[in-house]
């Protein structure tokens, strides 16, 4: 068993039936979209994954932001951060998920 994050704005149809897990849907294209930048998808189920997951802890992750987008590149370091965050604050938020 295991836990399966998906991208709902992608993802139509999951077949349940083949699936031994838990599924967690998030529209995570339609929510980076709606933050302004479609690049942050992933950022946004890392940030799930990480919240319900506790995988790594989420002040590792941001820290490691700094390091990544470094240079000309650190405008992007609050999107990113923004993006982890309002992943983790689905898990917080959606009783379904």
């Amino acid at each position: 068993d295991g836990i399966f994050f998906i991208d709902s704005s992608q993802v139509q149809r999951i077949d349940v039936v083949q699936t031994t897990g838990r599924i967690i849907e998030i529209p995570a294209t339609q929510i980076a979209r709606d933050i302004g930048n479609e690049k942050v998808t992933n950022m946004i189920m890392l940030g799930a994954a990480i919240r319900k997951t506790g995988i790594v802890k989420m002040a590792s992750a941001v820290k490691v932001l700094g390091k990544v987008f470094k240079g000309l590149r650190k405008d992007l370091i609050y999107v990113n951060e923004k993006a982890l965050s309002v992943g983790a604050d689905l898990m917080e938020s959606k009783a379904r998920f």
